[in-house]
């Protein structure tokens, strides 16, 4: 979403709750929406994961299947650097772009597991992740296998937040399957495209 000038008034009536908090301010949201450029990860997006990574505790890990250019992996670190704590960062690609590798090149504590989603969960140890992040394959199946082999490295009390939680289209696959297997669980977080599960 390119905002002008013209725009921006508009926007930030449109989207006020983000921009009240303290540390999510405009030029961030133009820094997140310029490494997302061409994606789908829009600025309530951005804000969700900011705000959900802020609340992981010091020590703690924040994990991502899908980084594609790396916004999304910046978002939570910001929102950690905001908190000033000291989080570690695992990104789960099976394709690694030069340019996600600039984006994150900031971002200490990282580790990069360049493998299919079904492949890495052998790396990642039960009941060790604080907010997973699933930005996958969105098929159904992709979707499916992704909540049921990672749901079990989120610890008691982390949070899963997934993307692209769409009533119709091609992204379809990723809310049937969260819905399946949360049920009643699964908070879907409008007008963002994401969903959220506490474990």
């Amino acid at each position: 979403m390119k905002i002008n000038e013209r725009e921006k008034p508009a926007f930030r009536k449109r989207h006020w709750k983000m921009f009240h908090d303290k540390d999510f301010n405009w030029d961030l949201a133009w820094k997140i929406r310029n490494l997302a450029r061409g994606g789908g990860f829009c600025t309530w997006d951005a804000w969700h994961v900011f705000s959900l990574a802020r609340k992981i505790s010091d020590g703690g890990v924040y994990l991502e299947i899908g980084s594609w250019k790396g916004a999304s992996l910046t978002c939570a670190f910001l929102g950690t650097k905001a908190a000033k704590k000291t989080v570690n960062f695992i990104a789960i690609e099976c394709a690694i772009q030069q340019r996600f590798l600039d984006n994150v090149r900031s971002i200490p504590n990282l580790k990069i597991i360049k493998a299919k989603s079904d492949n890495a969960q052998r790396e990642i140890n039960p009941d060790t992740i604080d907010l997973l992040f699933i930005d996958g394959n969105h098929s159904y199946v992709q979707a499916k296998r992704d909540i049921e082999n990672y749901w079990p490295k989120i610890k008691a009390g982390g949070t899963l937040l997934g993307h692209d939680y769409f009533n119709k289209g091609k992204y379809f696959g990723v809310k049937r399957a969260a819905d399946e297997f949360f049920k009643t669980r699964v908070v879907s977080l409008k007008p963002s495209h994401c969903y959220m599960v506490r474990k």
